[in-house]
């Protein structure tokens, strides 16, 4: 991240701030230039997107805000889907690996993948397109990924208005190992519009073992309607999800109530100018929030990385879908279950203070989003099994 970080803050300064290029490191005045239009860009996006202008990358103030605090907060989000996944895995030996990223903006999504394969599989060769209504946003996108591309990666962009009716224009009969759909779906109003976007996406433009990923704001109405998206999706059984659920059944939490929804946190360590236009603004993004769903074809070779990796399913296997709920003496949790295991239902579990134990010592600091392996139902005994058995990825 820290050589991520050097590079957009050197860009956004030189393209967005040229008078002042010659300071080569971001001064606080430079901070202070910018934290103005982050602070409107930041109150747009946290407030469950109503009232933002579909054309906000026409100006120049909201492009230089959002690559300077949204490019380095999304970053981590799309590494985490992609590590999920185990990408550089599933698709070993393919030359080169394809990847769209649509309605892209500055390319967030195709950078956490060119940085993914640096990391893990450098010399496979790797073939990005991104796809967005502007063309500003769209020259920040290339110019990034020319400053960080490696000999073996290359990006092109295509201009053009997202939909689903318009796919085969934009997209020809291209198909793609990856497809990113980062803060796309919640832009268009009309739930339909979006199944048929995604269906499209998945019928026509993805390789026979290839994923979309879709992330989306970590906010409260966002994340309902992705997750009755993904119920949608489910009825037809030609969408199988590979995460973070790990059933294909009716998602529990939807008809749980009206008010929970199934979003994740990530750790990570905010960057240098993270933290000073936080300190400005006000915010603290201490943690990123986001929800998202990993998807295939139902007929996708490829089963889903956690029977790969060997976690399997069992009727004790779930993923934890709160945070731990403390209160006086005792702990509990939302344990979301795996496929077979009472799949039509949220599961909670509770452990005593007293009840504490070194087989179910884990419980201590378990957080959302990680699989466990609980052999309890409801209360947790000193001898209950509980253990983490994949843990969140921290950034």
């Amino acid at each position: 991240m820290d050589g991520l970080e050097r590079c957009i803050c050197d860009y956004v300064k030189a393209r967005y701030f040229p008078r002042r290029a010659a300071t080569v490191a971001f001064t606080e005045a430079d901070v202070r230039f910018f934290a103005p239009a982050v602070a409107e860009v930041s109150a747009a996006f946290t407030s469950e997107r109503a009232g933002r202008a579909k054309n906000y990358f026409n100006r120049r103030e909201f492009r230089s805000a959002y690559l300077l605090y949204f490019v380095l907060s999304n970053f981590p989000k799309a590494w985490q889907c992609l590590a999920q996944l185990d990408v550089t895995g599933r698709f070993a030996g393919r030359n080169p690996v394809r990847v769209l990223d649509l309605g892209c903006g500055p390319g967030t999504g195709m950078l956490a993948a060119m940085e993914y394969w640096k990391a893990h599989a450098q010399e496979q060769r790797l073939e990005c397109l991104g796809v967005d209504q502007n063309g500003e946003i769209l020259a920040d996108a290339r110019a990034l990924f020319g400053m960080r591309k490696t000999a073996f990666s290359r990006c092109e962009t295509r201009t053009v208005a997202i939909g689903w009716k318009n796919l085969a224009q934009i997209l020809r009969r291209e198909r793609f190992d990856i497809i990113m759909a980062m803060n796309l779906l919640n832009e268009f109003s009309d739930m339909g519009a979006r199944e048929r976007l995604v269906r499209s996406l998945l019928a026509y433009h993805l390789t026979p073992d290839g994923a979309l990923i879709a992330i989306e704001p970590g906010l409260q109405r966002t994340t309902r309607e992705l997750m009755a998206l993904r119920d949608t999706l489910l009825m037809e059984r030609d969408v199988r999800i590979v995460a973070p659920c790990l059933h294909q059944d009716r998602c529990p939490m939807l008809s749980h109530n009206k008010r929970d929804w199934c979003h994740f946190y990530l750790d990570w360590e905010r960057p240098k100018i993270i933290a000073d236009l936080d300190r400005l603004i006000g915010n603290k993004k201490e943690h990123l929030k986001f929800s998202y769903l990993v998807l295939t074809a139902s007929e996708s070779r490829n089963p889903s990385p956690q029977f790969r990796a060997g976690i399997g399913t069992s009727e004790h296997l779930f993923r934890v879908v709160s945070a731990p709920l403390r209160s006086k003496g005792k702990i509990e949790l939302l344990l979301c279950p795996a496929e077979g295991n009472d799949t039509g239902r949220l599961h909670r579990v509770t452990r005593l203070d007293k009840e504490r134990g070194p087989a179910n010592a884990d419980l201590d600091r378990v957080w959302r989003g990680e699989i466990v392996e609980c052999h309890a139902k409801g209360q947790i005994a000193r001898e209950d099994h509980f253990r983490i058995v994949r843990s969140k990825c921290a950034l």
